[in-house]
């Protein structure tokens, strides 16, 4: 059984090596020079455990749950973060109490800590927990090893049906095909030299730093990382490649004003050396969830990505279409 999958970044590497594995010729398409060059290694990299998504019970179970499967299947690609601060902002649209509530009945692991003693103001509390880095370099050494001879780089397909290939699996975030996407986010992260900390304010328009896989630190807000919305994706990828220096400077003042209201020292530790981009796809409803969606129509089946983590959900569920169909 021959199958195509398109977009060689997380989701149709895992997948595709899984079906690898299983015995299925598989043949990765990137439209890209390498693989993981867009979303997948130009995003904070955090291997969630739940204390990000306090509006959404499901999206924090099933990061309990993807965390220890990827700690599992791939242990030597994660890091701990040993400096792990969620702070909730005096503004915040949970209060504190509520949300530790919250994470004492998703049972994720954390003490409280006082804020005035990390130096953060303008929060109601914190709590310091366990978190994992997911190293992107070593994430696609290990795939561009695996995935040798089943990786087409450099190819740009067409939606076409009735080829030649039994199955064609969508792993590109709506690049290929917009189901279920209601609009394109081009998105800016910024990058700094400095220790490895992570500090994430809690729960609204606020900002998070988190450790780069690269080294030193990323930084993204709320309002700022996606800086405008598409209706296409080649729109979306029009703006990045279009962004000017100034532009690009004035998006990182404005993220750097949001952070320093509760972390006043920011730029006494980190310097700025750059930025990546990424394009979102952003469904229909914008709750707090962050599951992964798999469709499938005849013999296409399309991968809405959530967090990393649910990549095991969807190769599940990737099985499952196949398996079926196939009888």
């Amino acid at each position: 059984m021959k199958i195509r999958i398109i977009g060689g970044g997380w989701y149709g590497c895992h997948i595709g090596s899984t079906l690898k594995a299983l015995g299925y010729d598989i043949t990765i398409f990137e439209k890209s020079d390498s693989l993981f060059s867009g979303a997948s290694s130009n995003n904070q990299s955090r291997l969630h455990l739940g204390f990000h998504y306090p509006r959404c019970a499901k999206t924090r179970a099933a990061s309990l749950v993807g965390h220890k499967l990827f700690q599992e299947v791939y242990p030597p690609l994660v890091t701990p973060v040993k400096y792990n601060i969620y702070a909730i902002a005096d503004t915040s649209l949970i209060d504190y109490q509520s949300y530790l509530s919250v994470l004492r009945e998703s049972g994720s692991p954390f003490f409280e800590i006082n804020p005035a003693a990390h130096r953060l103001t303008s929060l109601e509390g914190a709590v310091q927990c366990p978190e994992g880095l997911i190293q992107q370099g070593m994430a696609k050494r290990m795939f561009e090893k695996v995935l040798k001879d089943n990786a087409e780089l450099n190819t740009n397909v067409q939606p076409v049906f009735g080829d030649e290939w039994d199955w064609t699996i969508d792993c590109t975030f709506g690049a290929f095909g917009s189901e279920g996407i209601a609009l394109y986010e081009p998105c800016i992260m910024h990058l700094y030299d400095g220790p490895e900390m992570a500090i994430t304010v809690m729960d609204g328009p606020f900002a998070s730093i988190y450790p780069w896989w690269g080294g030193g630190v990323s930084l993204t807000a709320v309002e700022y990382t996606p800086i405008m919305k598409t209706e296409t994706h080649e729109e979306a990828a029009t703006i990045l490649k279009e962004q000017s220096l100034e532009e690009i400077e004035e998006n990182q003042a404005a993220m750097e004003s949001v952070i320093k209201v509760y972390v006043p020292w920011f730029n006494d530790k980190w310097t700025w050396k750059g930025y990546v981009t990424s394009i979102r796809g952003v469904p229909p409803s914008r709750a707090d969830s962050r599951q992964c969606i798999v469709r499938n129509e005849g013999r296409f089946i399309q991968v809405q990505p959530g967090k990393i983590d649910a990549i095991f959900s969807a190769a599940r569920r990737v099985r499952e279409i196949i398996n079926v169909q196939s009888k």
